[in-house]
Parts: structure tokens; C-alpha cells; sequence
């Protein structure tokens, strides 16, 4: 997983947009001493992919990334917590 996550942030991109990528992915704003190696980018990338897998409890989850009014007004119906 950590290969393909990298692949799609760092893969033939520049620095900066591998730098600003990760930190999208990461939720972070900004990472003390990053480096531009593979190695460094898929160590973060691991250490927060087996953080995210060993939650017990799974706080958000997209369900759609745009939905209409409709679709909207169900989901709301379900009375999900």
C-alpha cells in the first residue's frame, strides 16, 4: 500500500508537489526536516497507514464525494450516529 500511495503523491512530481501532497495526505501542515528521499516519504507513509489500520474506531468515512438533495435527505433519514 505504502508503494501505491506513493506512486500517486511523489512519482515523477516535483519536490514541492510531493511535499505539499504528502502533507494533504498526512493532515499535517507542515513536516520538521523533510527529506525528498523515497525511503524517508514511504517510512511517514507507513508509520501512518498502520496507525489508520490499527484504529479501533473508525471516525469518519467518505461515503460520496458530491451527492444531490435527494441522496442527501435519505442518508439523513437513517438516524446514523
Amino acid at each position: 500500500m505504502t508503494n501505491l500511495v506513493y506512486k500517486e503523491l511523489c512519482s515523477l512530481k516535483s519536490s514541492s508537489d510531493c511535499y505539499y501532497n504528502i502533507l494533504k495526505y498526512l493532515k499535517k501542515l507542515q513536516i520538521e526536516e523533510f527529506q525528498d528521499s523515497e525511503t524517508y516519504i514511504k517510512k511517514l507513509l507507513s508509520e501512518n497507514i498502520v496507525a489508520k489500520i490499527s484504529q479501533t474506531k473508525v471516525t469518519t468515512v467518505l461515503v460520496a464525494s458530491k451527492i444531490e438533495n435527494e441522496e442527501s435527505a435519505l442518508l439523513f433519514s437513517q438516524n446514523l450516529p
